[in-house]
Parts: structure tokens; sequence; C-alpha cells
């Protein structure tokens, strides 16, 4: 998914994901190419079209979702959850 940073444009990793096996991206008008080798979906923010995936995607399930965040024992804590 390119999201765009304060210091790296996720466009330029488009054709590498695509060499390394992705079908398809989303790309933000003005950032695609007719060389990339795979399919893009052109969207007005690929931000918003991730949330938007994601939350579709939630929505398809109904069990509880647990977020666990922090620099130290994520995959501690995911394990005992």
């Amino acid at each position: 998914m390119p999201l765009v940073g304060e210091n790296t444009d996720g466009h330029n990793y488009i054709q590498n994901a695509f060499e390394s096996g992705a079908k398809v991206s989303f790309c933000q008008p003005g950032k695609s190419s007719d060389t990339f080798g795979g399919a893009i979906i052109e969207v007005d923010s690929t931000l918003d079209a991730l949330q938007k995936l994601a939350k579709y995607y939630r929505s398809k399930f109904r069990i509880p979702f647990i977020g666990v965040s922090g620099s130290v024992g994520k995959t501690t804590t995911k394990e005992m959850i």
C-alpha cells in the first residue's frame, strides 16, 4: 500500500512490490505508471482507501478485536492473548 510520508513516498516501491508477487496496488493520481506490470486502483488518497478496506474486512467477522501496542512485550502479550 503506497502511503505518502514525510521522508519517503510508498509509490516509489510499487514496481518492487509487483516484482515480488503483488497483483494489485492502490495509487494516487499522477503517481502511476504503465510499466508497473500489475493492476492499479487509482484513489484520491491511499491512506483513506486502506482505512476503508480495513473497515470492510473487519465487518466480515463477528469476533472481538484486540489491539496491542507499545515498544516492549507485544509478542509475549499476543501469545498470552
